[in-house]
């Protein structure tokens, strides 16, 4: 609302909080009319746009997650703190050439502290009057433990232990789970939710923690799916797994279920599946081997089918512990070939959240059980794996390929001035990171794919370079995908 510069009442100093920009956006001034405010053709996109359940959704989760974030008063004020220090040398010179006093100037900056500390309330209120919605609710978002993982809140990325937020009801939030570099996604609490990803009303939670576990590197994956065969050729249900660790996994007493947690079939004693290799697990054994033929890397015999709608499948260890889970539909952003046209729904990566859609497609054919699948992405194989093992424990990014966000790890020794700045492929610089003073200690710092000016960039090769005091410490390549 540019603090309310244009409104009356800023000779005042009082008001201009309360102007309600949700109905200026969208009014509708006749077209033999075009005077301000809107000309009806000017608002025609947005309240067109507004339509749309979807993007309505998005807008006002999106609103909220500014007001949660960079526009909530304390980051405002923080940041007129800063740049009224950043020109406070150069002050007492330009008041002087406009002849204007300290207290002439003191009195305009207490006019943009106050429209910081009261626009929020009112901005929610009007998207509650706008849109018809019942209220807003607060919610509690924790991690357990602190720095072994992060929440992904619609388009925020939550790193602290504990954090706070209002958002309105009536319109889901988006939540997800990302394990930092040495754990795994354990399961929530304070919500019902059993995948890494979920979405639920804000007044259906109240405090919900993300908890994650201590793992080795990599683990067992749901690599590809079959829940609808096509007529041509019907091998009956199966899933693959992918074993995505250094070592070797024993899943003797290891289980999966589907969504109904009833159905449950346990892996036969001995059951090892070796470091990057697959295991099939199929319905029926006969109706397998008579299309793909008999192979070593398989189990089955389970008595239950897979939905084609809203089915999910879980891999459980003999603890009970979830490992991993997926679920899957028919519909789009899922692609519908696998309902019964024959295609499989294979992982395009194993690297890559199972629990989103867009990483997932069709496969060529009718599936590759036991071998890598036909989508395969291989763009990770472009990074650089020259760095030594000493070098990944000073400076490490993951993940690596990345989709969303990545982690930048790095280690000071002492403190120091610490500069971070991803650039493109041809040398262009996309964002600085950091550039500020920090402790001796682990650090670490978010990137979640976009420019200086919020944009997601495009999928490619990208460079840090990590300087500290002014000096270039390292340079890594990182892939997004």
């Amino acid at each position: 609302t540019g603090f309310g510069l244009w409104d009356d009442w800023w000779s005042y100093g009082i008001g201009g909080w309360e102007h309600d920009h949700m109905d200026h956006a969208t009014t509708r001034t006749p077209l033999d009319n075009e005077a301000w405010p809107n000309p009806e053709w000017s608002t025609f996109i947005f309240r067109s746009l507004l339509k749309s359940e979807t993007f309505r959704n998005e807008f006002i989760n999106r609103f909220a997650d500014y007001l949660n974030t960079r526009l909530s008063s304390q980051n405002v004020l923080s940041t007129i703190d800063l740049f009224y220090h950043r020109i406070a040398a150069a002050l007492p010179r330009h008041l002087e050439r406009w002849d204007r006093s300290e207290q002439e100037y003191q009195r305009e900056l207490d006019k943009v502290k106050l429209f910081a500390q009261k626009r929020p309330k009112y901005a929610r209120d009007h998207i509650i009057d706008h849109f018809k919605l019942p209220g807003t609710s607060n919610i509690s978002l924790k991690i357990e433990p602190a720095g072994s993982g992060l929440i992904k809140l619609n388009s925020l990325l939550i790193e602290n232990s504990s954090w706070q937020g209002i958002y309105f009801e009536d319109i889901p939030v988006n939540i997800s789970a990302g394990p930092a570099a040495g754990y795994r996604f354990s399961g929530w609490q304070g919500v019902t939710a059993t995948t890494k990803s979920f979405s639920a009303h804000p007044e259906d939670l109240t405090v919900v923690t993300a908890i994650f576990e201590p793992t080795d590197d990599g683990g067992i994956v749901i690599n590809e799916i079959n829940y609808n065969s096509g007529n041509l050729k019907d091998p009956d249900d199966w899933f693959e797994l992918f074993n995505n660790s250094s070592k070797n996994i024993n899943l003797s007493g290891w289980y999966f279920t589907d969504a109904n947690t009833e159905n449950k079939y346990t892996f036969p004693d001995s059951t090892i599946l070796n470091s990057g290799s697959y295991l099939v697990i199929a319905k029926n054994l006969v109706k397998f081997f008579d299309i793909f033929g008999k192979m070593e890397n398989i189990t089955g015999g389970f008595g239950f089918g897979f939905r084609t709608e809203n089915e999910q499948i879980r891999i459980f260890d003999n603890s009970g512990m979830l490992i991993d889970s997926v679920l899957y539909s028919n519909v789009e952003p899922w692609p519908v070939e696998p309902d019964g046209l024959g295609p499989t729904l294979e992982l395009i990566n194993p690297n890559k959240d199972n629990d989103m859609a867009q990483n997932w497609a069709a496969s060529a054919g009718f599936g590759t059980p036991g071998y890598r699948n036909s989508h395969y992405n291989i763009e990770h194989e472009l990074v650089d794996q020259t760095q030594t093992q000493h070098e990944e424990k000073e400076f490490l990014n993951y993940p690596n390929p990345f989709h969303e966000y990545t982690h930048i790890r790095y280690h000071l020794n002492q403190t120091g001035q610490v500069n971070i700045k991803v650039f493109d492929i041809l040398g262009r610089e996309v964002i600085n990171l950091i550039d500020r003073l920090q402790s001796e200690g682990d650090q670490q710092i978010v990137w979640q794919g976009k420019n200086s000016r919020g944009i997601p960039v495009s999928a490619g090769i990208y460079i840090y370079v990590y300087r500290w005091n002014n000096e270039i410490q390292s340079i890594k390549k990182m892939v997004k995908l």
